[in-house]
């Protein structure tokens, strides 16, 4: 069975080699990989096809993070499709196999994501959100499970996830136009169309996530903008849950254990800027367009035509 690895990078060049490297290394057989680059300097073309990776440009005014991974995923010939983020590294060289293997696990499997914590040397913040997100026990939600969970049913990462190909062509791909959250809204059309979610712990990479302040609360404004694009889901699997109280109450356990007392104040000062930041996304539509291109980490996408 062939599986493609599908990259969209930006801004790449210090992330690239290191990556290709090790899916050189990993014990998957029979893969091609594609680089889909958006805002091409050359440097990474020729990296790409130095490791035998197909490579293909996409410019910045037509990024989009739905209609750039439906474009890269029909052109892949894989019968397995894995999408990766560009700051992604995997853990072991089995990452990608083990990821493979829970998605066919099971033939109503229609997508799988694989466990994502942060690099060693991150700070403390960014193991605090990545622990309180990616456990370390795997698990497969179905349909019925959005009783129970709710919106969090639709959860994936397309920082990490594998799809089958005809599963997800069946469900018209990502789309064409989407702020973020083109993953999620996947994973609710393959709910809805009877099919399994896996996440796979044991398939696990490091992810290298910018953490400062203003780009943390840019992605919050963005999330929320999403949350409100894609309200179709919350009709059909509820809206979602808070969780800022579990969230800050674990931090604040993690940075006690780690000796780290005074980060406390500035925790909280983080989680309450990244609230107000996911509360002005979701009003949004009450807001300048300008404005919302202003608060975004993609400015272009607002001006570019109306938001859906």
């Amino acid at each position: 069975m062939k599986t493609s690895i599908i990259i969209p990078i930006f801004r790449g060049e210090s992330y690239l080699p290191g990556l290709l490297q090790a899916i050189d290394a990993q014990d998957l057989d029979n893969l091609e990989v594609l680089v889909v680059e958006t805002a091409p300097g050359g440097i990474c073309r020729k990296v790409a096809e130095n490791h035998g990776a197909r490579w293909m440009a996409v410019e910045t005014d037509t990024f989009d993070h739905a209609g750039t991974r439906t474009m890269a995923a029909r052109m892949a010939r894989g019968e397995v499709l894995i999408f990766l983020s560009q700051d992604v590294l995997p853990t072991a060289p089995d990452t990608f196999s083990t990821l493979v293997e829970g998605l066919l696990h099971d033939e109503a499997h229609g997508a799988a994501y694989g466990r994502q914590v942060a690099p060693d040397d991150s700070p403390p913040f960014a193991t605090i959100k990545r622990g309180f997100i990616y456990r370390n026990e795997s698990r497969v939600r179905w349909p019925s499970d959005r009783d129970r969970l709710g919106f969090h049913t639709a959860f994936l990462s397309n920082a990490f996830a594998a799809y089958r190909r005809e599963a997800l062509e069946a469900i018209g791909w990502f789309g064409e136009r989407a702020l973020m959250c083109e993953d999620v809204g996947a994973g609710a059309h393959l709910l809805l169309a009877g099919r399994a979610i896996a996440y796979v712990a044991d398939a696990v990479v490091r992810h290298d996530h910018p953490t400062a302040l203003a780009i943390e609360a840019r992605r919050y404004f963005d999330i929320g903008a999403s949350h409100r694009h894609q309200r179709w889901i919350q009709e059909r699997f509820g809206p979602p849950r808070p969780e800022g109280t579990r969230f800050f109450a674990l931090g604040v356990r993690h940075l006690i254990k780690k000796r780290l007392p005074q980060l406390v104040p500035v925790f909280a000062a983080r989680c309450l800027v990244k609230l107000i930041a996911y509360r002005l996304g979701r009003t949004h539509h009450l807001l300048p367009q300008k404005l919302n291109s202003r608060l975004s980490n993609f400015p272009g996408w607002w001006l570019r035509s109306p938001s859906p």
